[in-house]
């Protein structure tokens, strides 16, 4: 059965962030950090398995999820990153772990590089995003589809009509991202789509896109003081797993866990080699 953490949703600077829980807040805190148009959901099972070590915040970022879209919203990294810092402070967090997957990687990496060096304990990379530069199918059809969608919504609308009707869309479009699209959760696939997929989402996207694609953190990997741990698929379609190779190599100290046949969702792909590899970083093996 899925475990399904707690629901909860945090203000900060005026802004709406929905979070997912759960473990006890006396354990160790664990902020995991969803990729782009992912949302805290994709965490769920990381969450159901560390909840008895871990008190776990997974972060609806600004512009996905639930979690508030304004469509002229702040949607750079450094800014996503200060949101992640002030909803640690909402809830009493000074130091903590840090998860991250895909962009939300490159978020993790400006605040254990840039932003708080000194707050980051241990930092998890999942198929990070670290100089913005992708692989040819998010640079040639899930960047288009997104620069287009906020200016024709009928796209969004067809792609919204699409996912709940026909399984093979959604194998479809995750395909390209992964070994093995059939050994991904349905359910869980349609609710991410579905997610980002919302029109409100439209602009934020975008806007989103844009500020990963801009930002390049290499210069500043060796500024990372946190024991780091980054984990990488050798069939990613998003995030090549160069960029995995990249941070495991400028983070000092970093340990680099490569997993065959995994594409950009270890979580779902290879979930027990990705939760020893988890387990292991965070020292609850």
């Amino acid at each position: 059965m899925q475990y399904l953490p707690q629901i909860r949703p945090i203000t900060v600077e005026g802004l709406r962030f929905v979070c997912a829980m759960g473990g006890s807040p006396s354990n160790p805190p664990l902020l995991l950090l969803p990729g782009w148009m992912s949302t805290p959901g994709v965490w769920d099972s990381t969450i159901g398995a560390l909840r008895a070590t871990h008190y776990c915040v997974a972060i609806g970022l600004l512009g996905s999820g639930e979690s508030d879209k304004p469509p002229r919203g702040d949607y750079r990294i450094a800014t996503q990153g200060r949101h992640v810092l002030a909803i640690a402070d909402v809830l009493g967090i000074d130091t903590f772990s840090l998860m991250g997957h895909s962009r939300g990687g490159q978020i993790a990496l400006s605040i254990a590089a840039r932003q708080a060096p000194e707050r980051v304990e241990r930092l998890i990379l999942v198929t990070p995003v670290v100089n913005g530069r992708l692989a040819p199918y998010a640079e040639r059809f899930m960047f288009p589809f997104v620069a287009l969608g906020r200016r024709l919504p009928w796209l969004y609308s067809i792609a919204r009509w699409l996912v709940p009707r026909f399984p093979a869309y959604s194998h479809l479009m995750y395909g390209p991202q992964v070994y093995d699209s059939r050994t991904l959760p349905l359910r869980q696939m349609r609710s991410e789509q579905l997610s980002a997929l919302q029109r409100a989402s439209m602009r934020p996207n975008y806007l989103t896109m844009r500020t990963m694609r801009a930002t390049d953190l290499t210069l500043d990997l060796h500024r990372v003081k946190a024991a780091t741990t980054v984990i990488a698929g050798t069939h990613d379609g998003v995030v090549p797993p160069e960029q995995s190779r990249l941070a495991a190599a400028r983070i000092p100290g970093a340990q680099l866990v490569t997993l065959e046949r995994c594409g950009h969702y270890p979580m779902w792909e290879q979930p027990e080699t990705y939760l020893e590899a988890v387990c292991a970083a965070l020292g609850c093996a």
